[in-house]
Order: structure tokens, then C-alpha cells, then sequence
């Protein structure tokens, strides 16, 4: 049986204390000695909630009233096992599980100001409304499979939702207090998952559809009643191997994802376009390839202006950073990293996009095909993307950079990631359609109905600010030609001090199936 999980996870690990040196050759990863992660700062994961206020007017016509609610926050943690370093200790091979357990400490009353959050959740028991993941995505692919109907086999089609719809609502408790195209119920169950009605019939539902429509052919097997928008045990990457590279061979490469979940190289899920770019490359070869770091450690002496490459367990796919400028945070000089326009951009604005079935106003990842169901990706609140998502619905407030957008800081000399917010919000497409009798109301243009956003974070602690300061501030306050030297000359001191550093600052690599620290934490998701 398959848990359905609607693919959206975080994945940042932020500053975890000493766990390995670096040591013979000057800037290559190489293990030297083991420690513990007892000192670790928690990273949090906080999700607000976009709660619908008139469902019912929504189903005759109206835009949704959406009110926004949280933060509820969650700590992560994350189990590393299986470690293998390969016989040339260029990669090392590892599985791992996440898991997040809800915060002690309560606020006192909703954050309106999500710039900065405080470390405190709202009771996750709180009731909302959001939009019926379940039912949009059957329905979505039960159309999916009449691209080319004719106006009666649409007719029929039509008439086999509503069957559906109408069985849904015959079987909840409050028929009366029912709208089928959403579900009220607690944001934890919503978030980490319950059993759904529709998925629990969908057995006797299909077997009554063949009987009623026989041409309609529909195969829906081995499906779990359970749905979830977020695993909380990340089966996928408990099961299946990821490796990290580490910079042996060439130090730009330490930190790469040279796999990622048993994908080697390429995740293989893209297959919007086959269209080749200028040099003969299929745009769904390179939607596909896993290239770059998980953006939460690259590699040390990044150049100034220089572009660093991602790839993220959220959105499944590589990116582009690129530089803003240089910030100051506790005494430390960082460079400021945001994800490149083009990951949201649609293809006619970015070609290459059409790997990923990007074709509608930009500003939105289409994971349609991905989950099987009508479901898109974005900045929170639609920051940054085509001004028309926010007048399909209302109460979604104003945007801004500090509060909305995914951004990285990280001390170039390290390569380590030492403040963070990595920010990303779920929609799912409602859409009018004349042959659905329940859908027919809906506006003309549809809407994307925002289920939440999640803001992953985190900041280096005042503590760790202090040792990299000692430690390696120290250093590199020597001057430039002295680290130049030593990078040169494989001086001891330059060593130990990058080492330290990194150590200090970033995610560490285990030596051993004995150690099960942090190395890398992946999407939260099975299929």
C-alpha cells in the first residue's frame, strides 16, 4: 500500500558543532576524527496556514477569503545511516531519515511578522479549512484521460464526478456542513496526514464507475486511504542511497550531491518537453539533472560574484544562486545568496522550463505530473510572480523580500551557511469546467488556492559566531597573502583553521555506520 504524499518537504541543516578535520591535502574532505552533535542549534520548520472562509460561496462563484494562520513550528531532526566512503574517498554513500516533533513553547498569539520568527507554535490541534487535495487530484486524473473526448464521453465524464462528489457527501457525518471540494480538520492531520473517505472508497467508487459508465476505463490500485502533505519519517531517502562528494578530485565539487534518494545523477521525473537546446541538450535531460549542493554547505574560497549551483529536495530539480551583495551578522561577513528568476520563470520567458510544463503566467513550478494531481509550487504570498494569482483570491496581504523570499547567507571563505530562510508555498489549480455540474460555478479564469507556505530556518548561534571568530576570524585577519600561502603551501594552520570553521559552521559528514549525525536531509515525500 502507498501513503499519498503531496511532495513538499524543507531541507536546510544549519551549523552543527566539530564532526570531522580536514587534513593531508589542503582543501580536499577528508575524515579524520569523529565527534557528537549534542551541542547542535535546532533548525525549525514553520508552516502558516491559509484558512478558507466562505467554501460554500466559493462553490457558487465567489473568490476565496483566505486568512492566514501561524506560525506552527516544528524541530527537525535527522538520523544519518549506512555510511560508506567509496574505495577512492571521492563520494560518500549514506541513507537517512527525518523526523520533527512540535515545539514546547507556545506563542501567545499569531506572528504577523514573519521576517524574523520567534521560536514558539500555535496549537497544531487548531481546526481549518483548505482545499480537497484528494478530490482535485482524482478528478484531475480521470480528465487526464480524455485529452480528445468528444462532447458525450465529457457528458459521461461529467456525470461520473458527480457521482463521485455526491457519494463523498453522503457519507460525511454533516452532509449539511459538507462543501466536497474542501476539508475541514486539524492543521496536524492536514500537514502530516489522515485517512481519507474518498481514497478509502475508491475501490467500491471505480468498480460502481465501470459499472455505471463501461467505457470509462479507469485503473486505480494499491492506494492508501492515508494523505499527508508532509511525510514525518522520509521513507524515500530511509530506502535509498544519496551520496555527497567530497571535493577530493577538485575542491569546487566538495559538498555536490552526486545522488539523491537512489537517483543517480538524474531524478528521471521531468518529461514536460523534449525540445533541445542550442548545443543539441534535451531541456528534459537537464530539467532532470541533480547538479549542485543541497544549499546547505558549499565549497570553501568561493570567489567573489561567483554563481553557486543547488539542488533542491524541494522543488526536485537544480538552480542557480546568485549573489546580492555582502551583509554583516554578528560580527561575521557573509555574501547574500538568492534562487535565480528563472526556477518560477515560464517557458516562453525561460525555454528551458518546459521540461517542467511551466506555461502559465510565471511565478509557479508545475508539479502536476509529479504528484498526479493540480498542484503548483511558489514564493509566499505569490512574491514575486505575475500579479494576477492575488486577484484570484483575497486576503492574502502584502509581500515583501525580507518576509517572503527564500534566501541563503554564507561566509565565502568556509562555503558554510550560516543564516537562512528557505520559503515555499503549495497551491493547488482549481478550474471551471462546463461538464462538472459542481464545477461549472467556479470563476471563469479558476484560481490557485494556497494550502500553506513553510519557511525553513535558522541562524549560526551567538556561541558558534563567537568560535568561528576566535578560531578562524583570527585567520584569515592575518591578510590576504598569508591564506594565500597557506592554501598554496598546505600549511597546518590554514588547514586546521578551515577545517574548524567548516566544522563549526556547516553539516558534518559521519565516518561510520556508528555515527548517525547530519549530513544531508532530503523531501519529506513517498510515491
Amino acid at each position: 500500500m502507498h501513503a499519498i504524499f503531496f511532495c513538499f518537504s524543507s531541507s536546510s541543516r544549519f551549523f552543527s558543532p566539530p564532526f570531522f578535520d580536514l587534513c593531508g591535502e589542503p582543501l580536499t574532505l577528508t575524515l579524520c576524527r569523529t565527534g557528537t552533535d549534542e551541542t547542535k542549534p535546532p533548525e525549525y520548520t514553520s508552516y502558516f496556514f491559509f484558512n478558507v472562509t466562505n467554501a460554500a460561496a466559493v462553490v457558487q462563484g465567489a473568490k476565496p477569503a483566505l486568512k492566514m494562520i501561524g506560525p506552527f513550528t516544528y524541530v527537525e531532526k535527522s538520523v544519518k545511516s549506512n555510511v560508506q566512503w567509496d574505495e577512492s574517498r571521492v563520494r560518500v554513500n549514506y541513507t537517512y531519515l527525518t523526523q520533527y516533533y512540535l515545539l514546547d513553547q507556545i506563542c501567545t498569539e499569531p506572528v504577523v511578522n514573519t521576517a524574523e520568527l520567534p521560536a514558539c507554535t500555535l496549537d497544531d490541534n487548531a481546526v481549518i479549512t483548505v482545499g480537497n487535495a484528494p478530490l482535485m487530484g482524482f478528478i484531475w486524473q480521470l480528465m487526464s484521460h480524455f485529452h480528445n473526448a468528444t462532447e458525450i464521453e465529457l457528458d459521461a465524464l461529467g456525470l461520473a464526478i458527480e457521482y463521485i462528489i455526491e457519494k463523498i457527501n453522503k457519507n460525511h457525518p454533516n452532509p449539511k456542513e459538507q462543501e466536497p471540494f474542501f476539508i475541514t480538520r486539524p492543521v496536524k492531520e492536514i500537514l502530516w496526514g489522515y485517512n481519507d473517505t474518498l481514497l478509502g472508497d475508491l475501490g467500491t467508487l471505480v468498480d460502481d464507475l465501470h459499472r455505471h459508465f463501461p467505457k470509462l476505463t479507469v485503473n486505480l490500485t494499491d492506494i492508501s486511504p492515508f494523505i499527508g502533505f508532509q511525510s514525518n519519517f522520509t521513507l524515500q531517502t530511509q530506502m535509498n542511497v544519496s551520496a555527497i562528494n567530497t571535493g577530493k578530485e577538485d575542491y569546487t565539487q566538495a559538498f555536490h550531491l552526486d545522488a539523491w534518494a537512489g537517483n543517480e545523477g538524474s531524478m528521471s521525473l521531468w518529461k514536460g518537453c523534449d525540445t533541445r537546446d542550442s548545443v543539441g541538450v534535451r531541456y528534459n535531460e537537464q530539467g532532470n539533472m541533480i547538479n549542485g549542493t543541497d544549499a546547505i554547505q558549499f565549497h570553501a574560497l568561493i570567489e567573489d560574484g561567483e554563481i553557486l549551483q543547488v539542488f533542491s529536495t524541494d522543488l526536485l530539480r537544480s538552480a542557480e544562486l546568485f549573489p546580492q551583495g555582502h551583509i554583516e551578522l554578528k560580527g561575521i561577513d557573509m555574501v547574500r545568496y538568492t534562487i535565480s528568476p528563472h526556477v518560477l520563470q515560464n517557458a516562453s520567458q525561460y525555454p528551458p522550463n518546459c521540461a517542467f510544463d511551466n506555461f502559465g503566467p510565471m511565478g509557479v513550478l508545475n508539479v502536476t505530473r509529479l504528484i498526479n494531481g493540480p498542484a503548483f509550487f511558489s514564493k509566499p504570498l505569490f512574491y514575486d510572480a505575475d500579479p494576477i494569482y492575488r486577484t484570484w483570491v483575497d486576503g492574502l496581504g502584502e509581500t515583501d523580500f525580507a518576509q517572503h523570499e527564500t534566501y541563503l547567507d554564507v561566509e565565502p571563505w568556509t562555503g558554510a551557511v550560516m543564516h537562512a530562510h528557505q520559503r515555499l508555498q503549495i497551491n493547488l489549480r482549481y478550474e471551471y469546467n462546463p461538464y462538472i455540474y459542481s464545477m461549472s460555478n467556479f470563476t471563469k479564469d479558476g484560481f490557485y488556492l494556497p494550502v500553506f507556505w513553510a519557511d525553513e530556518w535558522g541562524v549560526i548561534s551567538d556561541s558558534l559566531a563567537a568560535d568561528w571568530k576566535d578560531e578562524i576570524g583570527f585567520v584569515l585577519g592575518l591578510g590576504q597573502t598569508l591564506q594565500t600561502a597557506a592554501v598554496v603551501t598546505g600549511l597546518s594552520l590554514f588547514t586546521i583553521a578551515l577545517a574548524t570553521a567548516i566544522a563549526v559552521a556547516a553539516r558534518r559528514l559521519p565516518s561510520s555506520q556508528e555515527e548517525s549525525t547530519s549530513l544531508i536531509k532530503g523531501i519529506n515525500s513517498d510515491y
